[in-house]
């Protein structure tokens, strides 16, 4: 058994983190003295604690990695989930990144002009979508609809 001060040092985690883990249910200690309150920690709980601040890394939340802790899911199935969730994130701040890039490269502002167009007559549907890019691939779906009679 390790002292939570022992415990914290073997795996370069402060105190005050084992604590909140301990508070939060997620790292408990294996024994906790009634009369001095002082927490002890096995070796068994040093996977447990490893795996829990590779979450942290992931930037899991503690309530996601309460609900591994306690339901004991697969943690190779989770961060593989999170894996695909990053990406994600990753494709949309690379888009954002390009974006900067663009405006930065650009340093005039945009010229607008306003004209004055003769009235048309023009039919519209309505479609909301997650990007601007799924637009080219609902696009030709569109086509066609333009395309049949309105009845």
């Amino acid at each position: 058994m390790y002292s939570i001060g022992q415990f914290s040092k073997m795996n370069r985690v402060t105190v005050k983190r084992l604590r909140y883990y301990d508070q939060v249910g997620i790292v408990t200690p294996a024994y906790t003295d009634p009369n001095t309150g002082y927490r002890y920690y096995s070796s068994n709980q040093i996977e447990t604690l490893h795996r829990v601040l590779a979450m942290r890394q992931l930037d899991f939340s503690i309530a996601e990695i309460q609900e591994v802790i306690s339901k004991q899911q697969n943690w190779q199935t989770m961060i593989g989930k999170k894996k695909e969730e990053l990406e994600k994130k990753s494709v949309l701040l690379n888009r954002q990144l390009q974006q900067a890039n663009y405006y930065l490269l650009d340093h005039s502002p945009p010229q607008i002009i306003v004209k004055s167009l003769p009235e048309v007559t023009v039919a519209s549907m309505r479609l909301t979508l997650p990007h601007y890019d799924d637009l080219f691939v609902a696009y030709p779906a569109w086509e066609i609809k333009c395309v049949q009679p309105i009845q």
